[in-house]
């Protein structure tokens, strides 16, 4: 679409002027809030047009994943959520049916505007991620309770929360609640990280950057979303939401974590540089996907880069590595403090 190649544009030319890759990602992701408040205005417009009326109630509507971190690149579906304010008995059913239909016009507005449907279903259409505020939080109470795998994935996204449009003190209301929902629950944490624990790094046993497998057997291409950017987002989220952190993008994350004392320094400037050179490269990757049709948007070819890329990128994932390594330690620092928390209530 016009927008994508407009994005790509501004991609391209803020990483040949150096502007750091979190600056660039969160450029990225306004433009795309943008649409969706412009889709939200187009649909209330719409169903008044068809009859509907305007929304019956506050809502506020929410980006989670990558959108909520302020972190899309330039390929990225809908990851969406409705939280809606409480109703009349008597107009519950009326309330619910033009929330269902707005849903859908804006799911469909979307689509139509570059954004597919999420896979997962993770959309204000689904029932899951519609409800309101107080069905969230008997929803996410059974969520962080109950620890199934995927209620931890969706607690997980939940996490990433951001408001796109509407009444933002329902997000920001949500939001603090799942917080301290998620800290005060025992073991949660630990469940969370037992999902993640094996989501390392794309080095081989030696030390060299890792190989996709195929159906042939393995390529000389790596997966930097999932080997290189997932270790990472995923660690930054779980030491915020221990530490009882509101900040949702991953740099923002490590700066609170070293300013408060969780993580060093120097620790700090190592896993943003880390974050930094691979978002780049995956973005440099992106940008060229344009004279090369069918390519995958988050596997990058070895030879695509030079043995100084290489060499650097293999640095930056041992630093991740590291970081992955020391979790456990930092996570049970934080169970403790979550301890004292909940014994001083």
């Amino acid at each position: 679409t016009a927008m994508r190649q407009w994005q790509l544009a501004i991609a391209e030319t803020m990483l040949d002027d150096e502007i750091p890759a979190e600056a660039i990602l969160a450029t990225i992701t306004g433009i795309n809030n943008e649409v969706h408040r412009r889709v939200l205005a187009d649909a209330i417009t719409a169903l008044e047009n068809d009859g509907w009326g305007t929304p019956p109630l506050p809502f506020s509507f929410l980006v989670l994943g990558s959108s909520g971190r302020m972190e899309n690149f330039l390929d990225t579906d809908q990851d969406n959520a409705l939280i809606i304010g409480e109703p009349e008995p008597n107009s519950r059913e009326a309330t619910q049916t033009y929330f269902i239909a707005f849903a859908e016009r804006i799911a469909d507005g979307l689509a139509a505007s570059g954004f597919p449907h999420c896979k997962g279903n993770m959309m204000g259409t689904s029932p899951v991620w519609r409800k309101t505020a107080d069905e969230w939080r008997r929803q996410i109470r059974t969520w962080v309770r109950r620890k199934e795998p995927v209620l931890l994935m969706n607690c997980d996204a939940l996490l990433d929360m951001s408001h796109v449009a509407g009444h933002e003190h329902l997000a920001k209301d949500l939001h603090r609640d799942l917080l301290d929902m998620v800290r005060r629950e025992p073991g949660f944490l630990r469940a969370l990280y037992g999902i993640e624990e094996d989501h390392g790094v794309g080095l081989d046993w030696l030390g060299r950057l890792a190989r996709e497998k195929d159906d042939f057997g393995s390529v000389a291409e790596l997966n930097l979303k999932l080997k290189g950017l997932l270790p990472l987002i995923e660690g930054a989220r779980l030491l915020a939401v221990s530490t009882g952190l509101t900040e949702t993008s991953t740099v923002a994350r490590f700066r609170k974590l070293c300013k408060v004392g969780v993580i060093h320094e120097d620790t700090m400037a190592d896993l943003i540089f880390a974050f930094r050179m691979i978002a780049a490269r995956l973005l440099r990757h992106q940008i060229a996907m344009r004279q090369l049709p069918g390519s995958s948007p988050i596997r990058v070819a070895h030879a695509s880069m030079s043995r100084a890329q290489q060499a650097a990128l293999r640095a930056a994932l041992r630093d991740i590595a590291r970081f992955r390594s020391q979790l456990p330690s930092l996570l049970e620092s934080a169970a403790m403090r979550a301890v004292e928390v909940r014994a001083q209530d």
